[in-house]
This record gives structure tokens, sequence and C-alpha cells, in this order.
């Protein structure tokens, strides 16, 4: 499996991935938003964080990977997650999904979400992704 290299640093507030079809391509890492207050930080957390967050590319398909925590007191019988993707003209063409059961309360899931549209050269906004559970 080929792995896209990654140029940037992940940072809080949100990060942007733009994916490429060729392994010869680079990924780039961007991060958007300004650092939070330390009031904002004081607040509960949500019930779901994504971080670290990587694209791959095999060659068939491009995956969003990292690690989800659900935050909740609950297990969740099913998570979703889906980050959407944007061709160059900023237009949202599809989203990379990956879903799981039975993700217990405080823990983490290593997720790789399976982007399969046409576009190849796309963004992944990650600080977009939307987390569903139940």
């Amino acid at each position: 499996m080929k792995i896209i290299k990654l140029l940037g640093v992940l940072l809080a507030g949100g990060l942007i991935l733009n994916a490429c079809a060729s392994s010869k391509d680079n990924v780039e890492v961007k991060t958007s938003g300004e650092n939070k207050s330390e009031e904002a930080s004081k607040t509960k957390k949500p019930d779901y964080e994504i971080k670290e967050v990587k694209v791959e590319n095999d060659g068939f398909a491009i995956y969003v990977t990292g690690v989800l925590t659900n935050n909740t007191d609950s297990e969740k019988s099913y998570v979703q997650v889906s980050i959407p993707a944007y061709d160059e003209s900023g237009n949202k063409v599809s989203d990379a999904f990956a879903n799981v059961n039975n993700l217990k309360a405080k823990r983490t899931w290593k997720f790789r979400a399976m982007y399969l549209g046409k576009d190849k050269n796309v963004t992944f906004k990650a600080e977009e992704a939307v987390v569903s559970g139940f």
C-alpha cells in the first residue's frame, strides 16, 4: 500500500487535506481557524473528536485515516464519519465514509474512510467532518 507524503502540521482549529491520484503528487495539510481562547478550552469536550488525520492512496481508492474518540458516557452501537471532498474549483464532489459498530464510551476508533469519487485531485476538509452515532 502506498502512503502519500504529508506536508505541514496539524493544529487545533481544523485542517484541510489535499489528495492526488498519483503517489508522485504531494498531499498538503493546511490549518484553518485561530487559536482557541483559554475560556473556550475549559468548555465541555464534544461528543466525538477526530485526530491524527492523514490521506493514503493505494492506486484503487483514496482514504482519509485518523483516530475518532467517543467522549460520551455511553457505548454507541453505530458510529459513522463522513469527510467532505472538494474539487480544485471548491465544489463539493463527494465524501469519504467509514463506520463502526459498538464503540465503547471514552474509547477510540482508528478509522479508514474511503473516497471512491471520480475526481482524483481533491481536497478533504476534516474540520467539516460529520460524525453521527447512536
